[in-house]
């Protein structure tokens, strides 16, 4: 996930780096690993004050 600051967090831990591309990687990985779904959520409205 992508906290309100900008920072990425995956099992209650920050990663540090590019939260996209973070963000992009993890659900990469949980593709390939033959799940059928890879993720289910939403993009918070505050998403607007992370881009802009």
């Amino acid at each position: 996930m992508i906290n309100s600051n900008g920072k990425a967090i995956l099992n209650d831990t920050e990663i540090p780096g590019n939260p996209f591309e973070i963000f992009q990687k993890i659900l990469n990985k949980w593709k390939n690993n033959g799940n059928d779904m890879a993720a289910i959520g939403y993009m918070s409205y505050d998403l607007k004050n992370i881009l802009y």
